[in-house]
């Protein structure tokens, strides 16, 4: 019964010490990067691509994927502050770009299962081809760096 023991132990700490040497999380946790790149490939800024209005620039649908499930959405962005009925706040990231604080930066979890994205907000999206396609809509999310 000791040997047993013994073997059970020894074997965890085998486990646990392979993998610190090729820098595995022994916690089983799910990890969003290999060598420090990332997996997920929503990982990033994505919206629609910019519209010209004068000397103004805006973007649609502007989504922030945090991480393997939480999303901000911002909406609607301009490169200048706005100034209208609402406050306008910097959009982390992105100098120079603003968004309605009381409408948008909206925290929400997502899922995503084969190329298909579903948002807590409602929306479904398609990813395909390094684009989101929202469900409903025509132009595409592309990634915003």
């Amino acid at each position: 019964m000791m040997l047993l023991a013994a073997s059970v132990l020894f074997s965890g700490c085998l486990k646990l010490d392979l993998d610190d040497l090729l820098g595995k999380d022994s916690d089983n946790s799910n990890q969003s990067t290999v060598d420090d790149t990332p997996t997920n490939p929503l990982i990033g800024t994505w919206s629609m691509e910019p519209v010209s209005s004068g000397s103004h620039t805006s973007r649609s649908y502007v989504y922030d994927f945090i991480n393997n499930n939480t999303v901000v959405y911002y909406g609607k962005v301009w490169d200048y502050e706005n100034n209208s009925f609402f406050t306008t706040q910097p959009l982390p990231g992105h100098p120079g770009w603003y968004y309605f604080d009381e409408l948008n930066g909206k925290t929400y979890t997502y899922t995503m299962t084969d190329n298909k994205v579903y948002v807590t907000d409602g929306k479904i999206m398609t990813y395909t081809n390094n684009q989101l396609l929202i469900d409903g809509e025509s132009q595409p999310l592309v990634r915003w760096y």
